[in-house]
């Protein structure tokens, strides 16, 4: 998922995938987080927090402050356009994910769209 903390500008990739996951199989366990999906504001907040700490951000099941949330993981970092802070990049999965992996990745990603979108404005 990349936001830029504009709730128009949010982008949800990938919610098939938990569907598909074991642990979301009972109706009861997939509800409040596709209702948590449903209210961005709510899940902006989250992201919020995460993004002004810093670095990878990980907060696994009953860590996080969102009750939707306490059957899933979480790993955030934020990527910023030259020292601002832009939007997160984050991964939403179940307490088993591969941390090292979502980890990573969300590092890459974070810090090439950093580079990237920091070239970009000042080149503009």
């Amino acid at each position: 998922m990349i936001s830029n903390h504009r709730l128009q500008d949010k982008c949800f990739t990938g919610i098939q995938r938990i569907i598909e996951q074991p642990e979301f199989r009972q109706v009861d366990r997939l509800y409040p987080v596709l209702s948590l999906l449903e209210r961005p504001q709510m899940f902006m907040r989250l992201l919020q927090r995460v993004s002004t700490s810093g670095g990878v951000q990980v907060i696994i099941g009953e860590e996080n402050p969102l009750p939707e949330m306490r059957s899933l993981s979480f790993v955030a970092s934020a990527y910023r356009i030259g020292d601002r802070i832009a939007g997160t990049v984050s991964v939403l999965g179940p307490t088993r994910m591969h941390y090292e992996v979502a980890m990573s990745a969300v590092e890459y990603i974070s810090n090439a769209l950093s580079r990237v979108l920091t070239q970009i404005s000042v080149h503009s």
